[in-house]
């Protein structure tokens, strides 16, 4: 089309394009459609990694609490196998026969650390319900009014760190004064789980 140009005198086909103006016009427009979707897609990434980031911490706050109500059940069963796994019987853990024997063969101060120690974690099953539906009312309510609405990643690690003492104290102290830090730490758990959830509910009610 354009026979009267030597194109050989140009560097580059931008530069050559750039000469020509009609030709730089057709260049930008047909390109123009790439860049646009390229934008939203650029925003897109953005947007998810936001909102991985702000959800990280309540969602690994629930296997780390699953693990943290583990660790006094491994710690009884240390009490069960001592002097040799054979000790254990694994058919039936929890059944009487293997409760008597224990008896029999731990102290009474060892049996009753056995105790506290499944107790703790008992107790540590049976309130992860409350915690995981309080984290998933949480994230509801800070999707629909921000981030911080409910203050659910300041629960979570506290919720945590109330629990860490919790399971410390539960398998560590065995007086009676020192016990009840132990209630203290659950009830203020618990109050905190209820007012979160408290919180969530108001924001999702408007």
């Amino acid at each position: 089309m354009h026979n009267n140009l030597d194109v050989s005198t140009f560097k580059s086909r931008t530069q050559y394009i750039s000469k020509q103006p009609a030709l730089l016009s057709k260049y930008v427009e047909l390109r123009a459609p790439n860049l646009e979707v390229a934008t939203p897609i650029l925003d897109t990434a953005t947007t998810a990694d936001t909102a991985t980031m702000s959800l990280s911490i309540p969602i690994l706050s629930i296997p780390l609490y699953y693990i943290l109500a583990q660790v006094p059940h491994g710690y009884a069963s240390s009490f069960a196998m001592k002097g040799g796994s054979q000790n254990y019987d694994n058919r039936n853990p929890k059944g009487s026969n293997h409760q008597e024997s224990l008896k029999k063969r731990l102290g009474p101060r060892e049996y009753a650390a056995y105790e506290r120690a499944e107790n703790c974690h008992r107790n540590g099953l049976e309130n992860m319900p409350l915690f995981v539906a309080t984290i998933f009312a949480g994230m509801l309510a800070e999707q629909k009014a921000g981030s911080g609405a409910v203050g659910l990643t300041t629960f979570c690690v506290a919720f945590l760190a109330m629990r860490v003492g919790y399971t410390a104290n539960y398998i560590v102290v065995d007086t009676m004064n020192w016990s009840y830090v132990r209630s203290l730490l659950y009830v203020a758990s618990t109050i905190w789980a209820f007012y979160v959830c408290g919180r969530a509910a108001m924001v999702l009610s408007t």
